[in-house]
């Protein structure tokens, strides 16, 4: 489970008044001045100051245009997935930059938290899989979006809507631009895409290769991801990653990777198994806590 030290368990519902949200303005800054917040020592109270300055974001990480003014347009709908365990301070920074990033990009979003339960190595690959099938049981949701934690936008150039082909928008500690890659921070994909390519293989456990197990998914299924130069990257938007622990990578990824094209149709959506602890509406976002078992048939990696 998520240790909150503070009273977010609880599911919030805004009493933000009609004429108080509609007078939220849509402005997209586009400047390199968003500015990642460093966290108090004290996060007893630090959610209740995030509700307060995002007060138009509903239960559970949902916000719509309309529940400011009815007749407002809706540029997306958006699921952001997000796999995660034991990162609270990059949680908790991600929700206080993100929101109101996306509130002015005119998207009806909500966030969907996946958390892994148990001391299991981490599935990432399961965890956005899970994410996205959990999420399309509230709505059609026209975009799903797989977001890093730990990742931060330094502006608003970068729109979290869907392309004709797949982007992908990377960003490095020294915050250059996206050239390598990787979807460790953001890969746009409507529904029917992420189906076709049904993400990743569920056996990736422990860091490394399940991005490059996706690559080679969306280019067996005929589609392409456009992978941004330096200059064009920077145009469109940068990000910046928060420092953390290197992970070790897992000593059978490579052998799992080799057998990628043959695990294609039978590993995926389509065997995809699990047990949800919980599924809350929290103060910001919806928390999926799952259990993940740590099996793989020897018969798939020979």
């Amino acid at each position: 489970m998520v240790h909150q030290r503070s009273s977010s368990s609880v599911p919030y519902e805004s009493s933000i008044s009609r004429d108080a949200a509609s007078a939220t303005v849509f402005v997209l800054p586009g400047k390199w001045d968003l500015l990642i917040r460093e966290l108090p020592r004290n996060l007893n109270h630090f959610l209740d100051k995030v509700s307060m300055e995002n007060l138009h974001v509903r239960s559970g990480g949902y916000f719509s245009p309309k529940l400011c003014n009815e007749s407002a347009s809706i540029r997306e709908s958006v699921a952001i997935i997000l796999p995660y365990r034991n990162r609270q301070e990059h949680l908790y920074t991600f929700l206080q930059h993100m929101h109101p990033i996306l509130t002015r990009q005119r998207l009806e979003y909500k966030i969907y938290l996946v958390n892994q339960d148990g001391k299991d190595p981490f599935n990432r690959g399961k965890l956005i899989n899970i994410g996205f099938t959990e999420a399309m049981k509230d709505k059609k949701w026209g975009c799903i979006i797989m977001h890093d934690v730990d990742y931060m936008p330094l502006n608003d150039n970068n729109l979290y809507t869907c392309w004709k082909n797949l982007p992908l928008v990377n960003g490095s500690i020294n915050m250059q631009g996206p050239t390598e890659l990787s979807s460790e921070v953001l890969l746009p994909s409507n529904q029917n895409n992420f189906k076709v390519s049904t993400v990743s293989l569920n056996e990736y456990y422990g860091w490394g290769a399940e991005d490059d197990d996706l690559a080679k998914r969306i280019s067996y299924k005929g589609m392409h991801i456009d992978i941004l130069d330096e200059n064009e990257g920077l145009r469109i938007g940068k990000y910046k990653m928060l420092p953390h622990k290197e992970a070790h990578p897992a000593e059978d990824r490579l052998n799992k990777l080799e057998h990628a094209w043959s695990n294609m149709k039978k590993n995926g959506l389509n065997n995809l198994k699990y047990k949800i602890i919980s599924k809350k509406k929290m103060r910001h976002c919806t928390l999926i806590s799952q259990s993940i078992s740590f099996t793989i048939p020897q018969s798939q990696f020979p």
